[in-house]
């Protein structure tokens, strides 16, 4: 659906290079993790959502991103995968999530402001800036940033 490429990409995209492809489908379950949702429909399996995050090493933290296919918005999916997405992350002492939206994405504006996440907006950027620090991670982010 473009509208949804429109907001996971920021822009229309009608192919992807290999390298991109690879990005999102190959995960190491350390630095580079994904999580999807399933319909079950007889001896079919259709994807309805994925949630992932990519590791930034320097910081700690990981740039999140969610994708739900538009029959199954509003459902409850998306904050879903994100919550087992951060539990999975948690475990692996990532600190947090941070992610970028366009202004127009109301799906997943209404889906952070919910799970009571800061936005930020950058103007010069045209986008919220999400940065979620995990309970209990913040004093570790700190001794983090210190040791560096």
């Amino acid at each position: 659906d473009p509208e949804t490429i429109y907001y996971r990409h920021f822009g229309a995209k009608k192919t992807m290079s290999h390298r991109e492809a690879a990005q999102l489908c190959c995960v190491d379950y350390d630095r580079r993790m994904a999580l999807g949702a399933f319909l079950q429909d007889g001896n079919k399996a259709p994807i309805v959502g994925v949630a992932r995050y990519s590791l930034n090493p320097d910081e700690n933290m990981a740039e999140s991103s969610v994708v739900i296919h538009e029959s199954f918005r509003r459902r409850g999916i998306g904050a879903y995968l994100l919550e087992k997405l951060q539990q999975f992350a948690e475990k692996k002492g990532i600190a947090g999530f941070y992610s970028e939206i366009l202004p127009n994405n109301g799906p997943m504006l209404e889906l952070r402001r919910k799970q009571g996440v800061s936005l930020t907006w950058m103007p010069d950027d045209n986008i919220y800036r999400v940065e979620h620090h995990f309970e209990g991670h913040r004093e570790s982010q700190e001794h983090f940033n210190d040791n560096k």
